[in-house]
């Protein structure tokens, strides 16, 4: 059976990707064929990017705080572009909601996956020129939709009467936090399931076996990750 994700799988922090990685290496793990359709929105590599756009002075000023970081960032982005190529299974790049089109009809299943896929205050939301919210609603594809621990972050009621239409098209909901089952039943006015974030799906020693790929990584005896 091929599967079909939508998710945050190429923000540079470590929570998106591990979700991504997770739920793919879950529902592989069970016997199906899971791809993450690679849609990065254009506002979203602006954001990631080393000197993302912004107007005026902000830009100027930005660039000149920054500059002296500037080689960190720059090879802890590559870091991130590496472990999202090689360790998860992508579709072709598309940057475009009308790309998603060419989808439509390419998996048995949609899944919206896990992170704030459904929240309103999503920065690369905020700043994207067209709607790139609807499609983590799988609003592009008639198929067979479910979702997996998607959460709503801090959406409210009214913002998400505006996904009805797309809610009540995926047949089977699962949230990642109880406020999310709350608002997203009573706007759809059926049962919806609360389910562990995806991070915790992966067993002890697979995830042994992953972090022996990068066992020559040195680190401090005394580090805080963040």
């Amino acid at each position: 059976m091929q599967i079909g994700m939508m998710t945050f799988h190429a923000s540079y922090n470590f929570g998106s990707v591990w979700q991504a990685f997770s739920l793919q290496y879950t529902v592989n793990s069970l016997g199906y064929n899971c791809e993450i359709i690679n849609y990065r929105m254009k506002s979203q590599k602006n954001k990631y990017s080393l000197f993302p756009v912004k107007e005026g002075w902000k830009l100027a000023l930005r660039s000149f705080l920054l500059l002296k970081h500037i080689n960190g960032k720059r090879q802890a982005n590559r870091k991130y572009e590496n472990f999202i190529n090689t360790k998860l299974k992508l579709s072709e790049e598309i940057n475009y909601v009308e790309q998603l089109k060419s989808f439509a009809n390419r998996y048995d299943v949609y899944l919206a996956g896990s992170d704030q896929i459904w929240g309103y205050d999503i920065p690369e939301f905020i700043s994207s020129n067209e709607d790139s919210r609807s499609p983590y609603f799988l609003s592009f594809t008639d198929g067979y939709k479910v979702s997996y621990a998607s959460s709503t972050g801090i959406a409210t009621f009214n913002e998400l009467m505006l996904q009805q239409e797309n809610l009540k098209k995926i047949s089977h909901i699962a949230v990642r936090e109880t406020r999310g089952k709350e608002l997203v039943q009573q706007v759809v006015g059926k049962e919806v399931e609360v389910t562990l974030d995806p991070t915790y799906l992966i067993q002890h020693e697979d995830w042994l076996n992953i972090a022996e790929e990068y066992s020559s990584i040195n680190l401090p005896p005394k580090y805080v990750l963040i």
